[in-house]
């Protein structure tokens, strides 16, 4: 999980600006949301040698990655394989889904040596057959075992599928291969207690105020992301305030990204439910005027219109407000109160780069075995909030001790003063067993702090 450079993002810039391209795409790129979408569709349009000529000035495996994804020329797709270095980008470019033909999946798969890269391929559902097969092959296992065991680690106890590729709406959603296409449409069609699978993509916002159903992503919250593009709550589970939610059920997510959401009040990533190794990056709840706050709440939070001061209107939890959240990172969002979150009940996450006039990781609720980073933190100009205010802090790090191997990766460095500084009765009772990489947590003398757990000499 890198952070693309401005420089970068610079180049590439120049390089469409000399195309014609009217706006500066490093602002839009680094805007997120509907600015970014934009860009790359700006890029797509762009000549063979022009988009050539940006993966070769790009160095962020992500971008990069997500190039490959949308283009619509095999070379480019090709000189991605070539320009990328780390596993994880691999092995996402080795199971782009069939849609994509079968020559980079092949090219990248050639890359691959780990054992645990080639599984990653091997069970990829979306796969091509042939590469699947091909990686089970290198690993000297059967594929039709292989496949099995997929189908117990993976689908489990899921009732509904959600393939946003090559799912469809109409569909009753009870298998793979009459998947949904939308979230949305799996979260009505859901009965209650059922558990929703989602494949890898993309999807739009949906709504679950008070269901008492589970959506999960199939293979983690890197390949598996609501996007709200700059306009919309990504995933309105319950209220805004943790305790107003207590006598209803709470929708859970697992292993999703919520990125680029807006509220007008709270909760631009999620608002209500329990966030289980999610990803909550770049959301942000932005500040309105008074007149408009009625109808900003019923267009936002309809659970919320009985509120009517105009002190209402300061915005709150940037990345998530009134809700329960294990093991997830926070990064990137912001509001007037509490950046990465708002009155929520927090538990080993970490919070990067959140920005706020009060808490830029958090405001009030209570925190368990989190880490709230000083180093790639800020608040905004005059704030007096500083990493946390209101918030009941239990073994958290928030006074910037916190080391992460490198900037835009939060895994903790091998001399963190966070690795076996957590306290094991504090971990959650129903998810806390996994850290957001899906490895087994207390792997050293003590859980670690924040949302990745670190194997101790």
């Amino acid at each position: 999980m890198r952070t693309a450079s401005l420089g970068a993002f610079a180049a590439l810039a120049a390089l469409l600006l000399l195309s014609g391209c009217a706006s500066t795409l490093e602002a839009d790129l680094s805007a997120g949301g509907v600015e970014r979408a934009e860009a790359f569709e700006r890029l797509r349009e762009r000549t063979v040698d022009e988009q050539l000529a940006a993966v070769d000035a790009l160095d962020d495996e992500d971008v990069l990655v997500e190039i490959a994804a949308r283009t619509v020329h095999p070379e480019v797709r090709e000189a991605v394989v070539d320009r990328v270095r780390g596993r994880a980008s691999l092995v996402r470019l080795a199971t782009f889904s069939r849609a994509h033909g079968t020559v980079v999946q092949t090219k990248a798969l050639a890359r691959l040596s780990d054992p645990d890269a080639l599984r990653a391929v091997a069970m990829a559902r979306r796969a091509p057959e042939a590469v699947r097969r091909k990686a089970a092959s290198r690993m000297g296992e059967d594929f039709e075992s292989l496949e099995a065991a997929r189908r117990r680690e993976k689908d489990g106890a899921a009732a509904l599928f959600v393939d946003g590729e090559m799912g469809d709406d109409g569909n009753d959603g009870r298998s793979w291969t009459k998947a949904k296409r939308t979230i949305q449409a799996a979260v009505d069609a859901a009965k209650d207690g059922e558990e929703i699978l989602v494949s890898d993509g993309v999807y739009a916002p949906f709504w679950a105020y008070g269901r008492n159903l589970v959506v999960r992503s199939e293979n983690g919250p890197q390949s598996c992301i609501v996007d709200g593009r700059g306009e919309h709550v990504c995933a309105t589970l319950g209220s805004e305030s943790y305790g107003a939610s207590e006598k209803k059920p709470r929708p859970v997510l697992i292993g999703l990204q919520l990125r680029n959401g807006r509220a007008k009040k709270a909760g631009g990533g999620a608002v209500g439910g329990v966030l289980v190794r999610c990803i909550v990056r770049n959301n942000r709840a932005v500040a309105t005027t008074a007149g408009d706050f009625l109808k900003i709440l019923k267009e936002d939070h309809p659970q919320s219109r009985t509120l009517n001061r105009p002190e209402d209107v300061l915005t709150q939890g940037g990345g998530a407000a009134g809700s329960r959240a294990i093991s997830c990172l926070f990064e990137g969002n912001s509001a007037d109160f509490g950046g990465g979150a708002n009155d929520c009940r927090l538990y080993n996450c970490t919070f990067v780069a959140n920005r706020s006039m009060h808490g830029a990781g958090a405001f009030g609720g209570e925190a368990w075995n989190c880490i709230f980073a000083k180093e790639s933190s800020n608040v905004f100009s005059g704030a007096i909030g500083g990493l946390v205010q209101g918030t009941t802090l239990h073994a958290c790090s928030a006074d910037g001790t916190a080391v992460f191997l490198d900037r835009g990766d939060c895994h903790l460095d091998p001399d963190s003063s966070c690795i076996d500084a957590g306290d094991d009765s504090f971990l959650d009772p129903t998810y806390g067993d996994l850290d957001l990489d899906g490895n087994p947590r207390v792997r050293g003398k003590a859980v670690d702090m924040g949302c990745y757990e670190t194997v101790s000499e």
